[in-house]
């Protein structure tokens, strides 16, 4: 059985998506695995064995800490660290890194402070950021003491901290940027995809309210890639302080999810959409846009930050992959198959989505983060969702596309006059009948229609009606409507016009007409009868009509009397 033009496009349209991710896995795939950190000889130096360390009142010894978990800290602990560093150490430049979750920090070196940082936002009661700290050595740190006081802001900040290491400042911008090569890539596509999108969409929306959906579909790109942007802790090549990064990572991870839903909420609001999936969705969505409000008000009052209200959104994102599986169902229903783009990749996106949240929860509640530092892979469902979305959205616009031109197509039909390509007298009478102001009707009848037809056959009356037709369609503006109502009757309906403004266009045509007399092309020449008259909203359409047609035949009979004077002049002459 062979497919149907529709069909057929929706197979091309899979094969292209499914052609799209095997080139995106092919770019990504050896961008990782044949390229990484470089380092130089005697560029870096680990710090991850060899510390004494005082947690909770216990004192610790030889802790390694990639591999050391510790009771959970809240705000308040304090937890300090020493380790003697090498005499043999020579890396120039030394710059000191370490992570931070949210704490106060003191670095000492010997007897010597020479780092602090977040005393003043502490006691404020501000939040205070994690990442990386970069910190300077002065030029005789070796074999000299280390001493790193961590003082807790937040509750349930962390277990267990990364390895510090030690590194030449100037070569650590390299090796950041290589292992970071991946995210470096689709962060740096979601953002520029994102926020320049954004900026053609809202000018867009303005014309075309369907461009709402681009709209989303953009800022969650933005939102997801600046969150990978700063949770890849990326953000440190461009802003050093962990405050401003921290204020990023959270306010993106928590308002994306809210564009994620707003691109649904079209396709929730369609009939065949059953009343208890559209009441789910719709509860999803208020209660996504109140968390917003209470998240951002108990942190802008300094109540309770950001950190607290993760698992929240956690639960949140839970119920938007069951959006996103009603959605997938119903996009699937629609079309009559189980196989669609929206469901292929959302399938993808939700899995690596679901993996991620239990991974993280596991660690983070259960097992631990020996290092407290997560390593998320968000980033790639979120370059499949935002692909997906983009080309879902393609989807249905070829689509609409498609259904536009078959409905215009057939208006074309149902109001079109088939020969001379005017309006037809159905499509004359829905305009007069929704007439309203002022506005001006010209009745018109073409001269010698049967005299044509009796004497050159009906082809060339045919074809002296398409040529009148010609003249009226170039004469008259493009928001009159011109049509014919009969054999060798038309008429052309102004909008918002005097009978000033329709007598120049009645000139016009008569130009037009001379025009194509002159020319002399055809056996046949033509001429018209007009009436203009004009009514406003006040009056009846249908009169004001048939006042303009009775000046019309009032101007055919002026018309037939001036050529029969004509045609009796040079015989009185000749008899005088």
């Amino acid at each position: 059985m062979p497919m149907t033009p529709k069909k057929s496009t929706r197979a091309k349209q899979i094969v292209g998506f499914l052609i799209a991710f095997a080139v995106i896995v092919c770019m990504v795939v050896p961008l990782y695995h044949f390229t990484g950190p470089v380092y130089e000889s005697g560029d870096y130096y680990s710090l991850d064995d060899g510390w004494k360390v005082n947690a909770h009142g216990k004192d610790y010894e030889d802790v390694v800490l990639s591999e050391q978990l510790f009771e959970m800290f809240n705000k308040g602990d304090v937890m300090t660290l020493t380790r003697q560093l090498p005499e043999d150490l020579d890396i120039s430049n030394a710059e000191l890194q370490l992570y931070s979750v949210h704490s106060v920090i003191d670095v000492y070196l010997g007897e010597e402070q020479i780092y602090t940082y977040g005393w003043d936002y502490y006691n404020a009661g501000k939040m205070l950021g994690y990442g990386y700290n970069y910190i300077e050595l002065p030029k005789d740190y070796p074999g000299k003491e280390l001493k790193v006081v961590f003082t807790v802001t937040e509750r349930n900040a962390f277990e267990g901290i990364p390895a510090m290491e030690i590194h030449n400042g100037s070569n650590a911008l390299r090796v950041m940027l290589s292992e970071q090569r991946v995210n470096l890539v689709i962060v740096g596509f979601l953002i520029m995809f994102g926020l320049i999108g954004m900026l053609i969409s809202l000018v867009m929306i303005l014309r075309n309210g369907a461009f709402r959906k681009t709209f989303c579909i953009t800022a969650f790109s933005f939102l997801a890639g600046l969150w990978t942007f700063c949770n890849g802790d990326l953000i440190t090549l461009f802003v050093t302080d962990l405050k401003v990064k921290v204020f990023m990572e959270y306010t993106s991870f928590y308002v994306m999810l809210l564009p994620f839903l707003g691109y649904f909420y079209d396709n929730f609001r369609e009939k065949a959409i059953p009343k208890a999936l559209r009441a789910y969705y719709y509860s999803v969505l208020a209660l996504d846009v109140v968390f917003l409000l209470v998240v951002f008000g108990l942190q802008a009052v300094n109540i309770t930050h950001f950190p607290t209200f993760v698992s929240f959104q956690h639960v949140m994102m839970v119920l938007a992959i069951i959006v996103v599986f009603a959605a997938a169902i119903s996009d699937a229903k629609i079309h009559h198959t189980l196989f669609t783009p929206l469901g292929f990749g959302f399938g993808i996106a939700v899995i690596i989505a679901a993996v991620e949240l239990i991974h993280f929860n596991l660690s983070r509640y259960i097992v631990g983060f020996a290092e407290n530092k997560y390593n998320s892979h968000m980033q790639i469902a979120a370059l499949i969702i935002v692909a997906t979305l983009f080309f879902d959205f393609g989807h249905k616009v070829t689509d609409h596309m498609y259904e536009d031109a078959q409905t215009k197509l057939l208006q074309k039909l149902a109001y079109m006059d088939e020969l001379t390509q005017l309006a037809n007298r159905r499509k004359c009478d829905e305009v007069l009948d929704g007439l309203d102001g002022d506005y001006a009707i010209v009745s018109l009848d073409m001269n010698c229609l049967k005299h044509i037809n009796d004497t050159y056959g009906h082809d060339v009356g045919d074809k002296a009606l398409k040529a009148f037709a010609n003249c009226l369609g170039r004469a008259f503006p493009n928001e009159a409507t011109v049509g014919r109502t009969g054999g060798d009757e038309f008429i052309a309906i102004l909008p918002g016009t005097e009978e000033g403004a329709a007598g120049k266009y009645v000139e016009q045509m008569n130009l037009l007409i001379q025009r194509f007399n002159e020319e002399g092309e055809e056996v046949f020449t033509l001429s018209a009868a007009w009436g203009i008259a004009t009514g406003t909203a006040t009056d009846n359409p249908r009169e004001i009509y048939s006042d303009a047609d009775a000046k019309m035949y009032e101007c055919k009979r002026l018309q037939k009397q001036a050529m029969h004077n004509n045609q009796q002049e040079p015989t009185k002459t000749n008899n005088s």
